[in-house]
C-alpha cells in the first residue's frame, strides 16, 4: 500500500515540477526507466553537478543498463557530497525495472529536489499539491535526508516562504531527532 501511495505522489510531483516532461505527462512510474528522461530531470537540479550525464550514449537496449548505472552513481555522489547522507549502494538497482525499484528512483528525485540550489521552487511545488500528496513527499524527505544537517535549512525555508505545510516536515524531523537521541 505504501509504495502505491508513493508512486502516485512521486508522479504528481514530477509532472508538476520539471520542464523536460512531455506535455502529456508521465502516466506510470515505469516511464522512469528511461535514462534520457532521468538525465533531463536531474540536470534541472544542478547542471554543473550532473553535466557529464549529457554525454551518455544514445538510448539503445544494450546501453540502457549502463546509462542507468552511471546516473545512479551520480545520484549517489550527490547524496554523499551535497546532502551528506551516503546511500546504501543497493538502495536502487539500475537494472531492475520493477515499479517498486523505479519508485525508489522517484523518491531520490524528490530528495534531491529539496537539497539542490532551486530547492525553494521545488518545496513550494510540494506544498501546493494536495495535502495527502504533500504529506507523503514530506515523509520521503524525512526518510532520505539526515536531520541534523538540514533541520535549520528547512526551518529557514519555511520562515522565508511562510508555508504552513512545511511545519509537518519540521515536526517530523524533530520527532526523528528525538528517536535518534533515545
Amino acid at each position: 500500500m505504501k509504495n502505491i501511495i508513493r508512486k502516485e505522489s512521486v508522479l504528481m510531483f514530477i509532472n508538476s515540477s520539471f520542464n523536460c516532461i512531455p506535455e502529456n505527462k508521465l502516466e506510470s512510474i515505469s516511464e522512469l526507466q528511461n535514462p534520457i528522461l532521468i538525465q533531463k530531470i536531474i540536470s534541472e537540479f544542478d547542471e554543473n553537478f550532473f553535466r557529464d550525464l549529457a554525454l551518455l550514449p544514445d538510448e539503445t537496449d544494450s546501453n540502457r543498463n549502463y546509462n542507468m548505472t552511471i546516473i545512479y552513481q551520480r545520484i549517489q555522489n550527490f547524496f554523499q557530497y551535497v546532502i551528506k547522507n551516503p546511500l546504501d549502494i543497493n538502495y536502487f538497482k539500475p537494472n531492475d525495472t520493477s515499479d517498486i525499484n523505479l519508485c525508489k528512483l522517484g523518491q531520490l528525485i524528490v530528495a534531491i529536489s529539496a537539497q539542490c540550489e532551486k530547492r525553494e521552487y521545488y518545496l513550494s511545488i510540494m506544498t501546493h499539491l494536495s495535502e495527502n500528496i504533500s504529506n507523503e513527499l514530506m515523509q520521503i524527505l524525512i526518510e532520505l535526508i539526515p536531520v541534523d544537517e538540514n533541520e535549520e535549512k528547512l526551518k529557514l525555508i519555511m520562515q522565508k516562504m511562510k508555508i504552513k505545510k512545511m511545519k509537518i516536515l519540521c515536526y517530523g524531523l524533530e520527532l526523528k531527532m528525538l528517536r535518534k537521541n533515545v
